[in-house]
């Protein structure tokens, strides 16, 4: 636990210091954690796709991005929303989430 926490300290330290530095002590610690075997292409994309709008267009085309993604993501929670409550309706499960 003592590695643990000195190593999340020191990227908690490099972060603040370095404008540079790009590895984020939440990246850390969800790192170990199940989800992260199901999502790490999506947070890939999305970074990527972050990297590249920054690189090529800027802040200012990344701040009129923003809420095209973000309505990608409501638009997958509403579609989400839809099915499970077209399931409630016809007591049939529409929406199966695998574990």
């Amino acid at each position: 636990m003592i590695g643990g926490l000195s190593f999340t300290l020191f990227l908690t330290m490099m972060r603040m210091r370095f404008l540079w530095w790009k590895l984020h002590p939440a990246g850390y610690a969800v790192s170990g954690t199940w989800g992260m075997n199901h999502y790490w292409l999506s947070i890939f994309t999305s970074w990527a796709l972050k990297a590249a709008i920054l690189k090529h267009g800027g802040l200012k085309t990344y701040r009129k991005a923003v809420p095209f993604f973000l309505g990608l993501i409501l638009g997958e929670f509403f579609a989400g929303s839809m099915w499970a409550i077209i399931g409630i309706i016809l007591k049939k499960p529409m929406y199966k989430f695998l574990w």
